[in-house]
């Protein structure tokens, strides 16, 4: 019978904390787009511009067949896209969401997990459209969309452990914050966004595996890529260190949400 009710308890619960993040989510989504209808456009507008940027770029710089080009580094840079957002944002959400803390529901963890949803949501929907209009222009159907898909969510699941941590300390040290944005540009050269990982001479390569960031990528690589490379994804150490994170992450958000005055 205890065991009945705990069980009802904890679907309560979650059901709950779903109801708070979807709210979340739509309050978010609210506040970028504004009170006009052309925010939506504006939501989309700076990674679709930046996006076709970065392809027209390389797209002189290498050799290659254009459409290919595109979806390599549109993909790319739509996952930097995602990780420099959620990295940049995480020292304003804890301010941001104090005043919610009122409500019983709501938890430091929602606000976070509605917001990288969002930036989630927004840069997949972005890559689906580039990756369109590759295939359109002539580029090799993705391989494996769902390894693609898979490693996008494994690059936010990793960030956002990362923005926990980020985030505690900002709130602890707000100096921190004026050079939180350099953190992000750190994942260039070490995440593999712009490269393939089988590329990179084997010393370096050796020590790129140990980034679970850049293993993410090589997923997404070979979901787009196929077996035109061979990939060096390791999902088992992935999932540890996302864990790893999550741990420290969430012990330092509660470790802030202990100390925060609710006047």
């Amino acid at each position: 019978m205890s065991a009945a009710l705990g069980r009802s308890r904890v679907l309560r619960d979650f059901v709950a904390q779903h109801h708070v993040i979807e709210a979340l989510i739509l309050r978010d989504v609210a506040e970028r787009i504004g009170h006009g209808r052309i925010g939506i456009f504006f939501i989309f507008a700076e990674p679709l511009v930046l996006g076709a940027a970065i392809t027209a770029i390389n797209s002189v710089m290498h050799a290659g067949e254009f459409a290919e080009i595109m979806m390599f580094y549109s993909v790319g840079y739509l996952c930097f896209y995602m990780l420099r957002n959620m990295l940049n944002r995480a020292g304003m959400v804890i301010s941001v969401t104090q005043n919610l803390l009122y409500h019983s529901r709501v938890t430091l963890l929602a606000s976070f997990v509605a917001r990288h949803i969002v930036e989630f949501l927004i840069s997949i929907t972005v890559m689906t459209i580039f990756v369109g209009a590759a295939i359109l222009f002539g580029a090799r159907i993705p391989d494996s969309p769902i390894k693609m898909i898979s490693g996008f969510l494994l690059v936010m699941l990793l960030t956002q452990g990362l923005a926990f941590l980020l985030a505690s300390l900002v709130h602890e040290y707000p100096a921190i914050e004026r050079g939180a944005h350099i953190v992000s540009y750190i994942f260039l050269p070490l995440s593999g966004i712009f490269f393939i990982l089988d590329n990179i001479p084997p010393p370096i390569r050796d020590i790129l595996v140990w980034f679970p960031w850049a293993l993410a990528i090589d997923l997404l690589h070979d979901g787009m890529a196929g077996e035109r490379y061979k990939y060096h994804w390791d999902i088992p150490y992935i999932l540890i260190c996302i864990g790893a994170l999550h741990v420290l992450g969430l012990s330092a958000l509660r470790r802030v949400r202990d100390t925060l005055a609710l006047d």
